[in-house]
């Protein structure tokens, strides 16, 4: 797969789960966990085994196959790489802006407005400091 895979089909990630499991379940033994790297360029899932018998037949059963025009390189994971794709900082700092700007958009019902308990009826009312001597141990 590609990362525009997952941007053309929202569904796309969790089919891929499904059938590789399925397969993977049927021929090898029942996968732990599989995690696709939706924005790495490579294609690259992960699956873990419970056992390692069935990571060392998945690895047989997946090398050198073929998979949306592109052949597979299947091998065992070090368990440190991180095939994590981050998107640059300025589409990240833009998505970040748009989102503000939605949130920001959103009208908020009354009921769900934060509201400040305190002594006046106006917003603009400063709190009164406190009184010298109120609330502490006197002396005699």
């Amino acid at each position: 797969f590609v990362p525009k895979d997952f941007e053309d089909d929202p569904d796309f990630g969790e089919g891929l789960s499904q059938e590789l499991g399925e397969e993977l379940e049927a021929k090898c033994g029942e996968p732990d966990k599989i995690t696709a790297f939706e924005k790495n360029p490579r294609g690259v899932v992960i699956v873990k085994f419970k056992t390692s018998f069935a990571a060392s037949e998945c690895i047989k059963l997946m090398e050198g196959r073929w998979f949306a025009e592109r052949q597979i390189k299947s091998y065992y994971w070090d368990g440190t790489t991180d095939f994590t794709v981050k998107e640059a900082e300025s589409v990240e700092e833009e998505r970040l802006d748009n989102f503000g700007d939605w949130v920001e958009e959103q009208e908020i019902e009354p009921e769900l407005m934060m509201r400040v308990e305190g002594g006046g009826d106006s917003e603009d009312e400063e709190p009164e400091p406190p009184k010298a001597g109120a609330g502490g141990e006197s002396e005699s």
